[in-house]
């Protein structure tokens, strides 16, 4: 069963990866296909059986889920009328909507487990213990990993930077009160699980039946 979990995994970082690589000019590939690279993460950490794998997938699961929950409900709350919104599109986006636009921000950074918030307890355990299972596994998942941080990064600039020659459009000004409520909940919930992560993290590991000692200590520096 765990080979089996392993190898799904790694076809999922492979597909999401391609797919990201295809729409690396529009935020909801970069959120939606990156999803499916984490689901891949999850599972192959999963398919390990060791501590530190099952430990990460766990964390990575109560982390990024409402991550990037909150960067889809954000984005359509930028852009309700695009279809297909590109990073150009939002460029400057932080001088017409700052406060949608900044949760956007932080959302994606959230999901990659860099936010100001959140530690990379969840993906450092997994990183680690798919390296150490096997190597060419930890190339296939670094590499997905390494190709979302660089497009996270060009989306934060284009929100945040605007050159003066740029034509950036007006966002909806009138949001569905259910939009607002969502984004205010899973921020309340981001916080939490940032303000609490040592507890969050302890309460998995007891959770999952780890001995502490098994896991990647580097991860500790918190603990």
């Amino acid at each position: 069963m765990g080979t089996i979990l392993m190898m799904v995994g790694v076809l999922l970082c492979a597909y999401g990866t391609f797919r990201l690589v295809l729409g690396r000019h529009r935020v909801d590939a970069l959120i939606l296909w990156g999803g499916l690279v984490d689901a891949g993460l999850l599972l192959y950490g999963l398919g390990t059986g060791m501590p530190a794998g099952t430990v990460g997938a766990t964390l990575e699961l109560i982390y990024t889920l409402p991550a990037r929950i909150l960067a889809w409900i954000s984005l359509w709350a930028i852009c309700p009328s695009q279809a297909v919104p590109e990073i150009e599109s939002l460029r400057g986006m932080i001088r017409r909507s700052p406060l949608t636009a900044g949760i956007l921000c932080f959302a994606l950074l959230a999901a990659l487990d860099v936010s100001p918030f959140l530690t990379p307890e969840a993906k450092h355990f997994v990183l680690v213990t798919v390296a150490h299972n096997n190597l060419l596994g930890g190339v296939l998942t670094v590499i997905p990993h390494t190709i979302m941080l660089w497009l996270t990064a060009e989306t934060i600039m284009a929100v945040c930077f605007a050159g003066s020659h740029e034509n950036v459009s007006e966002p909806s000004s009138v949001k569905p009160v259910w939009v607002n409520a969502c984004i205010g909940a899973l921020v309340i919930l981001l916080a939490l699980e940032g303000l609490c992560r040592n507890t969050l993290t302890a309460n998995v590991i007891a959770f999952c039946g780890t001995d502490l000692a098994s896991l990647p200590r580097i991860a500790f520096h918190i603990l």
